[in-house]
């Protein structure tokens, strides 16, 4: 197999067993750890966020805020006005969406950026950039931590699939 195939069908082949945890219930207590890629925490708090919900409510916003740099989660929170910026605007479609389909990591030093299309719950796709940075101190030194996620005005409209 060429190898930028092996690539990217790795974060793709991660993604789907990690969303097949979560769906089994095994993912509520996901923690930022140095073991984690940029794609695989993408994908943790994005099957957190398919399931919001679940197992009671609002847990899923409890898992990606979780993920967020310090700095984001002072910028963004506490958690309540976090739920409420997800909830709304151009993040909503994230919010129980039914699909996300990664792309590639692009790594540079301690940041990277993981494209992602999102199938909404009315099924319209949408293309957002999570931004992640190595993060050093605590609350995880060396985790990959979400600075940011720039939404589909900003980072151009995905085409149909």
């Amino acid at each position: 197999m060429p190898k930028p195939a092996a690539l990217w069908i790795l974060p793709l082949f991660l993604a789907g067993l990690l969303a097949y945890a979560w769906m089994r219930g095994e993912l509520g207590g996901a923690h930022p750890g140095r073991w984690q890629s940029p794609s695989t925490v993408v994908s943790l708090q994005l099957a957190a966020l398919r399931q919001v919900d679940e197992p009671e409510p609002e847990a899923g916003f409890a898992i990606v805020f979780r993920f967020a740099s310090p700095e984001n989660q002072r910028k963004t929170g506490p958690l309540p006005r976090f739920s409420r910026l997800l909830r709304t605007g151009p993040y909503g479609a994230l919010v129980n969406h039914r699909e996300a389909r990664l792309f590639a990591p692009i790594e540079q030093g301690a940041r990277a950026s993981v494209p992602v299309d999102v199938t909404s719950r009315s099924g319209q796709i949408y293309r957002y950039v999570f931004l992640l940075r190595k993060n050093t101190g605590e609350p995880c030194d060396g985790c990959w931590l979400t600075e940011g996620v720039v939404p589909p005005g900003a980072a151009g409209a995905a085409p149909e699939i």
